[in-house]
């Protein structure tokens, strides 16, 4: 008897991966309304004990960008030379 093989497309596990994670994000991103990054005021203005006046309104959208060094080009480049 012929038994025919069953392959799962590459690009299907790929499909999925990025969804989850964008389900994830905005799952996350609507939980987590208001964050505290701690360490991030200096100390000459945290000695000041200073509170809030009020909180913005949550139309108020803030855009923050985040760079980080790369800790090991050589590997990250492989990692691209796989993935493409």
């Amino acid at each position: 008897m012929y038994q025919r093989s069953v392959t799962t497309p590459p690009w299907l596990f790929f499909a999925f991966f990025w969804g989850m994670l964008l389900i994830s994000t905005v799952v996350s991103a609507q939980t987590n309304r208001k964050q505290i990054v701690s360490g991030s005021v200096p100390a000459a203005v945290g000695n000041l004990h200073l509170a809030a006046l009020r909180d913005l309104p949550l139309t108020n959208h803030m855009r923050l960008a985040i760079g980080l060094p790369l800790r090991n080009q050589g590997q990250l480049n492989q990692l691209l030379g796989q993935l493409y």
